[in-house]
């Protein structure tokens, strides 16, 4: 099964395609699950390999329309027109209000690189772990007491 990589992604294009409607992000999507499954194919017997494939193109496909939403939901309309300001509060106060600096300035370093990995770069525990050279567990902790940590920080104002 896995010396035919072009029935393979046959496979993953059809699965990313039922849960993305753009062919282009299911190409996308279906290469990145290819990807994965190269990496990890001797990981897996035979018996279960098709299972796994499938689930690894769909989570594939879920992470870019994840992806997507975030970025749709930050997009600013540009229709030529000019935005209505009466009664806006004032935009450089809202943006200094919304700065996560001195949230993250008390941080270590790797602490910051762990965050930053994760929400700037949108790597993947895995991916994280494999770029610092730590175990996938290792990461899912850290992130999960950093969250908490700052979680902890804006409900007191500080970061402990």
């Amino acid at each position: 099964m896995m010396s035919d990589w072009a029935g393979l992604r046959r496979y993953c294009l059809a699965e990313t395609l039922r849960v993305l409607r753009n062919r282009e992000d299911a190409e996308e999507a279906a290469q990145e699950a290819l990807l994965r499954v190269w990496r990890h194919r001797g990981a897996r017997r035979s018996a279960g390999r098709l299972p796994w494939v499938k689930a690894i193109a769909r989570n594939e496909a879920l992470r870019i329309a994840a992806r997507r939403s975030r970025f749709a939901q930050r997009e600013v309309h540009d229709d030529g027109e000019a935005p209505d300001v009466r009664g806006a509060p004032d935009l450089d106060g809202v943006v200094q209000s919304l700065s996560v600096e001195p949230l993250l300035r008390p941080l270590k370093q790797d602490e910051r690189d762990l965050l930053r990995l994760r929400y700037e770069e949108d790597l993947t525990n895995l991916e994280i772990g494999r770029r610092l050279g730590m175990p996938e567990g290792t990461v899912k902790v850290r992130l999960h007491r950093l969250r908490g940590r700052l979680k902890a920080g804006l409900e007191q104002g500080e970061i402990a």
